[in-house]
Protein backbone atom coordinates (compact mmCIF):
# COMPACT_ATOMS: atom_id res chain seq x y z
CA UNK A 1 0.00 0.00 0.00
CA UNK A 2 1.81 3.35 -0.55
CA UNK A 3 0.55 6.66 1.39
CA UNK A 4 1.52 7.34 4.91
CA UNK A 5 3.26 4.57 6.57
CA UNK A 6 0.32 3.65 9.28
CA UNK A 7 -2.28 5.17 7.61
CA UNK A 8 -4.62 1.70 6.77
CA UNK A 9 -4.35 1.22 10.72
CA UNK A 10 -6.39 3.77 11.50
CA UNK A 11 -9.37 1.54 9.85
CA UNK A 12 -8.01 -1.03 11.96
CA UNK A 13 -10.94 -2.40 15.22
CA UNK A 14 -8.72 -2.34 18.08
CA UNK A 15 -8.89 -1.84 21.71
CA UNK A 16 -6.71 1.01 21.66
CA UNK A 17 -8.21 2.86 18.19
CA UNK A 18 -10.31 5.42 19.65
CA UNK A 19 -11.09 6.38 15.73
CA UNK A 20 -15.07 5.03 15.78
CA UNK A 21 -15.24 6.68 19.29
CA UNK A 22 -14.26 10.33 18.15
CA UNK A 23 -16.15 9.77 14.89
CA UNK A 24 -19.34 8.93 17.63
CA UNK A 25 -18.63 11.86 19.43
CA UNK A 26 -18.45 14.45 16.43
CA UNK A 27 -21.68 13.00 15.09
CA UNK A 28 -23.63 13.19 18.66
CA UNK A 29 -21.69 16.72 18.98
CA UNK A 30 -24.07 17.90 15.44
CA UNK A 31 -27.15 19.53 16.73
CA UNK A 32 -30.68 17.88 15.30
CA UNK A 33 -30.54 20.28 12.03
CA UNK A 34 -27.20 18.89 11.23
CA UNK A 35 -27.59 15.43 12.32
CA UNK A 36 -30.28 15.70 9.30
CA UNK A 37 -28.47 17.38 7.10
CA UNK A 38 -25.66 14.51 7.29
CA UNK A 39 -28.58 12.13 7.13
CA UNK A 40 -29.91 13.86 3.33
CA UNK A 41 -25.88 14.36 2.18
CA UNK A 42 -25.10 10.50 2.41
CA UNK A 43 -28.40 9.49 0.79
CA UNK A 44 -27.64 11.91 -2.20
CA UNK A 45 -23.94 10.94 -2.07
CA UNK A 46 -25.36 7.49 -2.43
CA UNK A 47 -27.84 8.32 -5.28
CA UNK A 48 -31.04 7.86 -3.11
CA UNK A 49 -31.72 11.59 -4.23
CA UNK A 50 -30.13 14.12 -6.62
CA UNK A 51 -29.29 17.67 -5.65
CA UNK A 52 -32.60 18.60 -6.60
CA UNK A 53 -34.18 16.95 -4.42
CA UNK A 54 -32.31 18.07 -1.19
CA UNK A 55 -35.70 19.20 0.18
CA UNK A 56 -37.20 15.72 0.25
CA UNK A 57 -34.01 14.61 1.13
CA UNK A 58 -34.53 16.96 4.29
CA UNK A 59 -38.17 15.92 5.02
CA UNK A 60 -37.29 11.92 5.15
CA UNK A 61 -34.05 12.78 7.12
CA UNK A 62 -36.58 14.27 9.64
CA UNK A 63 -39.20 11.70 9.56
CA UNK A 64 -36.67 9.12 10.16
CA UNK A 65 -34.44 10.28 12.85
CA UNK A 66 -33.97 7.72 15.55
CA UNK A 67 -31.76 7.88 18.92
CA UNK A 68 -29.45 5.82 17.31
CA UNK A 69 -27.90 7.86 14.22
CA UNK A 70 -24.46 7.84 15.09
CA UNK A 71 -24.56 4.30 14.80
CA UNK A 72 -26.75 4.60 11.58
CA UNK A 73 -23.81 6.50 9.61
CA UNK A 74 -20.56 4.63 11.56
CA UNK A 75 -22.45 1.59 10.12
CA UNK A 76 -22.90 2.94 6.25
CA UNK A 77 -20.16 1.42 4.30
CA UNK A 78 -18.69 4.22 2.39
CA UNK A 79 -19.66 6.73 4.34
CA UNK A 80 -16.85 9.08 3.51
CA UNK A 81 -17.20 8.66 -0.03
CA UNK A 82 -20.72 8.97 -0.20
CA UNK A 83 -19.59 12.63 1.59
CA UNK A 84 -17.47 13.53 -1.17
CA UNK A 85 -20.10 12.70 -3.92
CA UNK A 86 -22.69 14.49 -2.11
CA UNK A 87 -20.26 17.68 -1.74
CA UNK A 88 -19.25 17.34 -5.08
CA UNK A 89 -22.71 16.90 -6.30
CA UNK A 90 -23.94 20.29 -4.65
CA UNK A 91 -21.23 21.85 -6.76
CA UNK A 92 -19.11 22.42 -3.48
CA UNK A 93 -15.23 21.40 -2.88
CA UNK A 94 -13.48 19.57 0.44
CA UNK A 95 -10.37 21.03 -1.15
CA UNK A 96 -11.73 24.51 -0.80
CA UNK A 97 -12.85 24.24 2.86
CA UNK A 98 -9.84 22.66 4.32
CA UNK A 99 -7.89 25.37 2.60
CA UNK A 100 -10.16 28.10 3.86
CA UNK A 101 -9.87 26.33 7.42
CA UNK A 102 -5.80 27.05 7.62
Amino acid sequence: MTGHPGAADILLDTPDNTTIEELRDAIEGLNTDEQEELLALIWIGRGDFSKDEWRQAMILARSSRTASEADYLIGTPLLANYLEEAVSALGLSLEEFEINRE
